[in-house]
């Protein structure tokens, strides 16, 4: 199984800062939540470190230390009786360079640890995750220790370091990819970084949404290499999707959107691996899914779906990577924007200053169509139904072509991300907000997703799922009824 580590850019920064600027070892600790799935787990990783301080080691050379006996103790009681799953231990070796790795009394004292707080939290019945970090100047390797496994020591796969700049893709000495050869189909996009590349080949990238924009997404993916890609939607494809949907024609009416799509994307690349959903992003498979990736786009065309991604992108520290279009009458204007949420690192849809999801829009959806017939008979609903949204195809062309770039330079970091872009046709407008000129976006202290459920995964209920079980009670009141779970 591939294991994925996520943490914040300037989390890692400071744990490489403060062992770098010590000449003896130390060691510092992180705690972090669970993912897992079919092939791979993901450790989320969103608190702060505990460094220690001078007085709490009893000795302390280049090559070895001992904590005090009163110090080491509670600390590690204070993990076992915690809340976190996961428990990293982080160590450096200031006499290497670059390509340090495990020392054997590393080892030993990783198994001798492991086996005493696995033994412990065993009989509390919590599950245990014990991650081993070692850092030299220049490089790390990670594993998982796992005492109670026939094979004791496993690697972690990949470090993702989340920043409001770029997203750090980086690995353990022990796991270094072989440089990806470059195949005929993205020989022109050699001015990508060939690490990228590989990262690109190996990746799993969800959208969610098969409408008009998430097929010019899906396609526009298959044509940057990537090598895993989930696609969600509960629709079917209707005649009067055909002016706007990629690769789908008269032969997929009455078929669901992502079973079109992927038979398109499939005579384009046979071997990109494809995975279709059939189900609304409120739905729990749904949300599986897309928990499963390394980034999501949302593609959607609704405010419950953008909340419910938005959660998902938190909870998950997933970036994410949203659009949204529309085609105004009297007089005719084109509009589309793009925005996206760098969990932990830029502020998310709900905290933005942008305005980026309606809570009405939301809280309505969430109810039941009987409890909104009768709110709409007292007065409380108004408003003509929604009618179906116009669309044309050249405009979702270019909004996914901006969001597309983003996502790219996110990746490589060719220059300062771009936190929203927005177009307006009849005012002759193209505007950009950078990151640089927007130092405020930044999650939220106050934000009920950025400071309660930022990398939290499955350890907390995600308010948007199964909303048919609780369609008589709004998004904000499940919010208020699990915010205690921190007190």
């Amino acid at each position: 199984m591939k294991t994925i580590l996520k943490i914040l850019e300037n989390t890692y920064q400071s744990v490489v800062s403060y062992h770098n600027s010590h000449s003896a070892e130390r060691v510092s600790f992180l705690t972090g939540s669970l993912v897992k799935g079919k092939d791979r787990q993901m450790i989320l990783v969103s608190g702060e470190p505990i460094f220690l301080a001078e007085d709490c080691y009893e000795t302390t050379t280049r090559s070895y230390l001992r904590l005090y006996p009163d110090v080491a103790a509670p600390l590690m009681q204070h993990f076992v009786e915690g809340f976190d799953p996961v428990l990293i231990n982080i160590h450096h070796h200031p006499f290497s360079e670059s390509g340090t790795g495990f020392s054997a009394v590393d080892d030993e004292d990783d198994i001798r640890m492991d086996k005493v707080l696995r033994s412990i939290r065993d009989e509390m019945g919590l599950p245990f995750i014990n991650v081993s970090m070692v850092l030299d100047q220049n490089s790390f390797d990670a594993r998982i220790t796992d005492t109670s496994s026939t094979q004791v020591f496993t690697s972690i796969d990949q470090v993702q370091c989340i920043g409001s700049d770029r997203f750090h893709i980086r690995y353990p000495n022990s796991v270094q990819p072989q440089q990806l050869l470059t195949d005929e189909i993205s020989c022109r996009q050699n001015f990508i970084d060939p690490p990228i590349q590989h990262w690109l080949k190996h990746a799993h990238i969800g959208i969610c949404g098969a409408g008009g924009t998430g097929s010019i997404t899906a396609e526009a993916l298959l044509r940057y290499n990537c090598g895993h890609i989930t696609i969600v939607d509960d629709d079917v494809v209707e005649t009067s999707n055909l002016n706007r949907l990629q690769g789908v024609g008269y032969q997929d009416v009455g078929q669901h959107k992502v079973k079109a799509l992927r038979r398109h994307l499939k005579r384009l690349s046979p071997k990109t691996h494809l995975t279709t959903v059939h189900s609304a992003i409120h739905e729990q498979k749904a949300f599986d899914a897309l928990m499963q990736c390394d980034v999501v786009f949302s593609t959607v065309d609704n405010a419950y779906a953008r909340a419910a991604l938005n959660q998902l992108s938190v909870q998950g520290m997933i970036p994410l990577f949203d659009v949204g279009v529309e085609v105004a009458l009297e007089p005719t204007n084109f509009l589309y924007r793009v925005f996206n949420v760098l969990p932990g690192a830029s502020a998310c849809m709900m905290c933005s200053q942008f305005e980026m999801v309606d809570m009405n829009q939301v809280n309505r959806a969430s109810l039941s169509a009987e409890l909104e017939a009768e709110y709409r008979a007292r007065g409380y609903i108004t408003g003509v139904e929604q009618a179906k949204a116009a669309s044309v195809y050249g405009l979702n062309l270019m909004a996914v072509g901006a969001m597309m770039t983003d996502f790219l330079n996110y990746l490589c970091g060719f220059r300062d991300m771009t936190v929203l872009r927005y177009s307006n046709f009849q005012e002759r407008r193209l505007e950009t907000t950078e990151q640089q000129d927007y130092p405020a976006n930044k999650p939220a202290a106050d934000c009920p997703v950025c400071s309660s459920y930022l990398g939290r995964g499955y350890d907390l209920p995600t308010p948007y799922l199964n909303k048919t079980e609780h369609q008589q009670k709004s998004v904000q009141q499940l919010f208020l009824e699990n915010s205690n779970i921190f007190s």
